[in-house]
């Protein structure tokens, strides 16, 4: 029961944190689906896909164009590090206030590159680590860092520390909130 309460106390906290960044507030109370470990998660049934090794939670928002998918839920295990939960839980949030922020502009999340749904929740749950910035790092050493118009067509887990540098660099060349603008200029255009 401790690990229960120190969950729900952990998302609790970055919901109020992460509703001030955004200027946002969901229209209502969210799911937390907590496993006790890998297997067990990996096992749900809360989704229609099998789970790939290196997802380490998932959000699911409501659904308007489809009832019967409206759950507004956020999913992850507990594998006994307190640092890692609060970072998946974190990066999880980040992703249904994205949605949120997305759809109250009139656009979806689709409309943005995947470098730069993960990246912000990386930015904004973690920041970036030694790990990070040496993938980063060996890229450029190597000279197959994307180009800005490549960058669009990244997939894969390096768009997790590429995203997250990105959103760096540009919280510390602009102003962090400026990134959160981008939401409402997509969808006045």
């Amino acid at each position: 029961h401790t690990v229960r309460y120190l969950a729900l106390e952990i998302v609790e906290r970055d919901i109020r944190e992460l509703a001030d960044s955004f200027g946002v507030t969901l229209p209502r109370r969210l799911q937390y689906h907590f496993y006790p470990g890998r297997n067990q998660f990996k096992a749900t049934n809360l989704t229609w896909s099998i789970l790939p090794d290196g997802v380490g939670g998932f959000t699911e928002a409501e659904n308007e164009s489809n009832p019967k998918y409206n759950s507004n839920r956020l999913v992850f295990p507990f594998e006994g590090d307190y640092a890692k939960f609060s970072h998946v839980t974190r990066h999880e949030i980040v992703h249904r206030f994205q949605t949120e922020l997305a759809y109250k502009n009139g656009i979806g999340l689709q409309e943005f590159p995947l470098w730069w749904i993960e990246g912000q929740a990386e930015f904004l749950s973690a920041g970036q680590d030694v790990t990070d910035s040496m993938q980063i790092f060996d890229l450029a050493r190597r000279g197959v860092l994307p180009s800005p118009e490549q960058l669009n067509q990244t997939y894969g887990h390096i768009v997790y520390p590429l995203g997250g540098w990105l959103h760096d660099y540009l919280a510390l060349k602009y102003v962090r909130a400026k990134a959160f603008e981008l939401y409402s200029e997509l969808g006045s255009q």
